[in-house]
């Protein structure tokens, strides 16, 4: 949600979608990071293998795309930034499933293939992921604990992927990022405090 809600924003102040990753990259490294240690004896790593390394099998061609795409005009990167929330949205509406205690492999592959792509391309990887874990009938701070290790273990390649891609002058965009953290960190723990709080 940080990524739905904080890219197209900064599109809108005249930031460039690559920058908008990258400014949403560094912010996002350390929420997840700290969700991740918070809640470390949670992780199921044995489940999160394979979600990890097909993320990363789909990170650069995301990447790729979102140089060829940004590239171009910003007002067609901002259309395109626009139609994929309009799917996002869309596929969480109409994929909502009640949980359940086993999903077919092929969702699996599905959710963190797209998951990957969609966070080298626009940065708002994790809508097709929490969907996947929420078709789980897991309690709800494991998937929480899930979610914010495969956000947190993403950041790290997709940082290196923007900078193969963009070069040094996406290096401005990463240090506007490290700027917002303190505002970032004291939302998130406002939101964990309340999000302890619910059933």
């Amino acid at each position: 949600a940080g990524g739905l809600f904080a890219i197209p924003l900064l599109i809108l102040t005249g930031v460039s979608v690559p920058e908008a990753v990258s400014v949403n990259m560094v912010a996002s490294t350390v929420q997840n990071a700290l969700g991740a240690w918070r809640l470390r004896k949670e992780i199921d790593f044995r489940k999160a293998f394979w979600p990890t390394w097909l993320r990363f099998l789909a990170l650069p061609f995301g990447v790729w795309l979102l140089y060829l795409v940004g590239n171009t005009s910003k007002d067609l990167a901002s259309q395109v930034v626009g139609v994929v929330i309009l799917c996002i949205l869309a596929t969480q509406w109409i994929l909502s499933v009640p949980p359940q205690d086993h999903l077919h492999w092929g969702w699996e592959v599905a959710a963190f293939l797209g998951g990957g792509f969609l966070l080298g391309f626009c940065g708002m990887g994790g809508p097709l992921m929490v969907l996947w874990v929420m078709a789980h009938r897991w309690p709800i701070i494991r998937a929480k604990a899930f979610l914010y290790y495969l956000f947190a273990t993403g950041m790290i390649p997709q940082a290196f992927f923007l900078w193969f891609f963009f070069g040094s002058k996406i290096f401005v965009a990463f240090t506007l990022g490290a700027l917002s953290l303190p505002a970032l960190v004291i939302g998130m723990l406002i939101g964990l405090k309340i999000g302890s709080m619910l059933p």
